[in-house]
């Protein structure tokens, strides 16, 4: 299910998407959050419960600018909002690493998100240099 999410994203024929886990659902239009969205955000991530472990091996590379794009929590994977086109790098990265580390999350991302995607979304969009 890593691999689904990205891949679902790049494939839908829609430039604004609004994701959203199973277990989510909008109890009215969500039309109006996408006016958020523009090229200085093309991408909304929402928080989530877990403090982040900025000492994880993930992040042992990133620059002192691009550490301090990093919150203090982990991000959700249950719900974000992405303006396709101009986070297209960000996202081929995310897939990347879903599909073809799988097998490392463990090693990189600290619990709970190594058994999940949740950072993996930050993690590729830091990277690409990609704002959120």
């Amino acid at each position: 299910s890593h691999v689904l999410r990205p891949l679902a994203v790049l494939l839908c024929r829609f430039r604004y998407v609004l994701l959203l886990a199973s277990d989510n659902m909008c109890l009215q239009d969500s039309t109006p959050l996408f006016q958020h969205l523009n090229d200085a955000q093309p991408a909304i991530f929402w928080k989530d419960y877990w403090r982040l472990d900025k000492k994880s091996l993930c992040y042992q590379h990133f620059t002192a600018p691009q550490m301090e794009q990093l919150d203090d929590f982990c991000q959700t994977a249950a719900q974000m909002m992405i303006d396709k086109h101009s986070t297209v790098a960000a996202l081929q990265l995310c897939l990347t690493v879903n599909q073809e580390m799988y097998s490392q999350f463990h090693r990189l991302f600290p619990l709970p998100v190594n058994r999940t995607d949740k950072d993996t979304w930050t993690w590729a969009f830091i990277l690409t240099d990609t704002p959120y």
